[in-house]
């Protein structure tokens, strides 16, 4: 069964690991024949796996918990060494809830912004313009905020803190006027655009529709409000009493950054201009030119630091 095994890590060429591939092949089929008249099911049940798959492979910890149910029916079995493998295989389960707990918060952000899309698909083709409260609400789930948060949040931190993640799922405080202002500064950009497409009313025509302002005063409203707006967040970002740690609290605020430079001279994101496209160039692949003249001078033998 070794040999067996051994063979699934054979090279291209190998010729003698492919005899041994099918000499092992042949004899496992007979072993399994045999020791299933035996009514040897552990030796059986070995050589049936082996057969199917091999180790290299299968999925480590479920061969492990496959291995440790047949190995239970052996007649001669270490009965200590059972035991631990039980017991670190417990261990190994009771991380694997864990983490699956916590991606669960993550199960429940998607559940949302699919709700939120809803919405806004019943407003649309219920023609149907919401106030810009309605639209707010919704618009700072549906604008994904809080979903690359979470994720962000996840996959990222070590450890993760319930409390923070408890947090993070509720959508209050600096979470809920973080994403109304990228969900405001997405719509100074894009409503246009996506309004000629076809989209449900953004924030502007919301608060155009409710007043009768014009555009122009409409947009002038929105830029106030995001303002104000972040007069919130930096009350909550000082308070030192926020569940949330300082690293967290600084990658909300990033994505609220990104927002402003990504959509302040029109959609960034889906129509993206050579303006957003330079800039991103500049940041990541263009070197800053340095002045050779002062490299030469404070590069040369003998010059004092």
């Amino acid at each position: 069964m070794s040999l067996h095994e051994a063979s699934y890590y054979s090279f291209e060429g190998e010729s003698i690991m492919e005899e041994a591939w099918q000499f092992t092949s042949k004899h496992l089929k007979e072993l399994m024949i045999s020791k299933s008249k035996q009514r040897d099911v552990f030796v059986a049940e070995q050589a049936k796996r082996a057969l199917e798959l091999p180790l290299h492979w299968k999925v480590p910890m479920l061969e492990a918990r496959w291995f440790i149910d047949v190995y239970e029916k052996r007649e001669h079995k270490n009965h200590l060494l059972l035991e631990l493998a039980k017991l670190e295989f417990k261990i190994l389960q009771a991380i694997y809830q864990e983490e699956l707990k916590d991606f669960l918060c993550l199960v429940h952000q998607w559940l949302r912004n699919i709700q939120a899309y809803l919405v806004e698909a019943k407003w649309y083709h219920g023609e149907y313009t919401p106030t810009q409260g309605e639209f707010l609400e919704n618009g700072l789930v549906s604008i994904g905020g809080p979903m690359v948060t979470m994720t962000a949040y996840l996959s990222g931190t070590n450890p993760i803190i319930e409390k923070e993640l408890e947090f993070l799922e509720s959508n209050q405080d600096i979470i809920h006027w973080s994403f109304k202002i990228l969900r405001l500064q997405d719509d100074l950009g894009t409503s246009s655009d996506e309004i000629q497409r076809g989209d449900v009313p953004k924030s502007i025509q919301c608060y155009m529709h409710e007043t009768g302002a014009s555009e122009e005063v409409a947009r002038e409203h929105i830029k106030d409000m995001m303002r104000q707006m972040w007069k919130k967040v930096n009350a909550y970002r000082a308070d030192k009493n926020s569940p949330l740690s300082q690293t967290t609290v600084e990658f909300i605020l990033n994505v609220v950054r990104v927002s402003h430079f990504m959509y302040l001279n029109g959609d960034g994101h889906g129509a993206q201009n050579q303006e957003t496209m330079d800039v991103v160039f500049t940041l990541l692949f263009q070197p800053i030119p340095l002045d050779d003249k002062h490299m030469v001078a404070t590069s040369s033998p003998g010059t004092k630091g």
